[in-house]
């Protein structure tokens, strides 16, 4: 297949997708978006915030991120492990529930 046939190509899925529609992902009966998972991410304080950004959004790992804030790697893995709590109950809390029909 060429790769202006694969371009040509659509799955139901994003065929019946709404232009408009933002990315969301569905767990225990609530939906969460992106502007959510932001909005949690910007709650956590500062040092947490930096970690998780770095980590994941940047793609630095622990050791890295130390020695750019002058800390040890268990800190950073700390910051970047203990925020999922943070972020699990701000999502919890501030998601919207759906229903299925």
């Amino acid at each position: 297949m060429t790769l202006e046939e694969a371009r040509q190509l659509h799955s139901f899925d994003e065929y019946f997708k709404k232009e408009d529609d933002e990315p969301s992902y569905e767990m225990g009966g609530k939906k969460i978006t992106l502007k959510l998972l932001l909005e949690a991410i910007r709650t956590l304080p500062e040092e947490k915030r930096k970690a998780i950004l770095l980590y994941y959004f940047e793609g630095m790992n622990d050791t890295k991120i130390a020695k750019l804030f002058n800390t040890s790697r268990s800190t950073i893995q700390y910051r970047r492990t203990s925020s999922f709590e943070l972020l699990r109950k701000y999502l919890e809390e501030n998601a919207d529930e759906w229903d299925e029909w």
